[in-house]
């Protein structure tokens, strides 16, 4: 009799772990997790910018730029390379040949239309290419005006000679004293004038990349005839120091 419970007791137990598994089979498996993402970082900053100026705020703090901000026809525009380096653009090339300068940007959205109707947009014909280039060719020129009159300001005041296809400064105040004092002899004023020399031929190596056979003349504003200096592509043609 004790055996018959004994048995009994077994099979029960058995019954109970075979519906257990069954049931088991039925059960939804759980799926592995997928490792989540940390959150992205987003960093915002606030800028503060004066066209015709050098300086810079960013978030409170002030900065100046190696290159003056500067306005187009309507636009304003940064120096290139804060513009890359500061919104971490990669792959940064410029070929000398050809002059051109391919980088690459990330975006967090496509390109809107609209964006591309505001600053893409260039209404081309097989006819307009000199069109074209009379338009770039006022838009450096008056980016080169403005340049230098920012970096002169009130030392100088500059021209456009369209015949002569010449950029033309007026000294003033300290910098006619300082030519006229160099012509004189004074020999700290003639080292002044060759520091001043130095950078327009390196300013007008920089015109010639875009407006090549152009000239930056300095004159006498007492006499226009007269001329202390006459740089073109990078070379000096003329100084009233050495001729």
């Amino acid at each position: 009799m004790k055996d018959s419970k004994l048995f009994f007791c077994l099979a029960i137990t058995a019954l109970m772990l075979l519906i257990n598994l069954q049931a088991c089979q039925f059960l939804p498996k759980k799926q592995a997790e997928k490792p989540v993402d940390p959150p992205k970082t987003i960093i915002s900053d606030h800028f503060l910018l004066k066209v015709g100026s050098k300086q810079i705020t960013i978030n409170d703090e002030s900065f100046e730029l190696n290159a003056p901000v500067i306005e187009l026809e309507g636009m304003s525009y940064l120096p290139l390379r804060f513009f890359l380096d500061y919104f971490q653009a990669t792959q940064i090339e410029y070929d000398a040949p050809t002059e051109e300068i391919s980088f690459t940007l990330t975006r967090n959205s496509p390109m809107s239309s609209d964006f591309k109707k505001n600053y893409l947009s260039i209404n081309k014909t097989p006819n307009n290419d000199t069109a074209i280039a009379d338009e770039n060719y006022e838009t450096y020129k008056s980016m080169y005006i403005q340049s230098m009159t920012e970096s002169y300001k009130g030392t100088a005041n500059f021209d456009f000679d369209l015949e002569k296809k010449a950029f033309i400064l007026k000294p003033e105040n300290e910098l006619l004293g300082l030519i006229m004092l160099a012509i004189d002899g004074n020999q700290a004023k003639v080292e002044s004038w060759k520091e001043f020399t130095k950078t327009l031929v390196v300013l007008s190596g920089t015109i010639k990349s875009n407006m090549p056979d152009h000239s930056i003349i300095v004159i006498n504003p007492s006499d226009p005839n007269i001329v202390f200096l006459h740089v073109k592509d990078g070379e000096i043609l003329w100084d009233v120091l050495n001729n």
